[in-house]
């Protein structure tokens, strides 16, 4: 069985202060094409479901200008959450932790708890502790380590000002180990709202003649995004999704709203189009 670390909500601080995300992720292989950044989708769904706003996806360069003046925008427009990925390995051009140092003028220094995580996976191995491999341990003065179950490098959060940084490796593997393991419980604590999809499946009716019953169903449903997705061909063979992510104050009332808006919407489209069929 993997461990799993949980951490008490006294070793943080208050939640951030408000629920809008912002995600960085660095790497020059995002930028020329040799790695899809599948992070950022993945990422934007996951704090999505949780409640959160996801802001900004901004994809910048291994280079220290670039990272900063992004991270210094999202802190200046008051992003709740910042979360980066990417930059976190014992290669020379892994410095995330480096940026974020020197950006916010915090000392960059060996993390105990980082190192003992570090320290613990190269012994499993009986690896020595390079000064590469200590490199993964460096972190800004502050930091709360964030254990890496499938890989090396550990993550980090940081609480700046009202705003929580949060570090994740770039391996997708790793990335989501770490969320899924150790980060997303912190964030359902702080998480002020519940969300709740449902899909509606609509073939044989254009989107554009539906468009006009979306926009009437997004005006009167202010706690709710609605969107269609095209999956067909408008000529002559339409097939669209419609999404509905319903938000609530609970479960139950995330799930009440976008199970009326489903209800809704499907009533509409059944009294103005004959012919096409309705899945949901």
């Amino acid at each position: 069985m993997k461990e799993k670390v949980m951490y008490n909500m006294e070793r943080f601080f208050s939640p951030p202060q408000n629920e809008n995300v912002w995600i960085i992720n660095t790497g020059t292989e995002l930028l020329n094409g040799i790695t899809v950044n599948t992070n950022a989708s993945w990422l934007a769904r996951k704090l999505s479901f949780l409640g959160f706003k996801v802001k900004r996806i901004i994809v910048v360069p291994d280079e220290f200008e670039e990272f900063s003046n992004e991270l210094k925008r999202a802190l200046e427009n008051k992003a709740g959450i910042v979360i980066t990925t990417g930059g976190l390995g014992p290669t020379y051009d892994d410095n995330t932790l480096l940026f974020i140092s020197k950006s916010l003028k915090i000392p960059y220094e060996v993390n105990e708890d980082a190192l003992n995580m570090v320290k613990k996976v190269y012994e499993a191995m009986s690896e020595p502790l390079t000064k590469e491999r200590e490199k993964m341990a460096k972190m800004p003065k502050g930091s709360i380590p964030l254990k890496n179950p499938v890989g090396t490098a550990p993550g980090m959060m940081l609480y700046y000002s009202g705003s929580y940084i949060i570090s994740l490796p770039g391996v997708p593997s790793e990335m989501k180990a770490i969320f899924e393991e150790d980060l997303e419980s912190v964030l359902k604590m702080w998480s002020k709202k519940k969300v709740s999809e449902n899909i509606i499946k609509v073939r044989g009716i254009m989107e554009s003649a539906i468009a006009p019953l979306i926009e009437k169903a997004s005006k009167k449903y202010l706690n709710a995004y609605i969107k269609t997705h095209p999956k067909g061909k408008e000529s002559n063979e339409p097939y669209i999704e419609i999404q509905i992510l319903a938000t609530g104050n609970t479960e139950e009332e995330a799930n009440k709203l976008a199970s009326e808006i489903t209800s809704d919407i499907i009533n509409e489209i059944e009294t103005k189009f004959s012919g096409g069929k309705i899945e949901r």
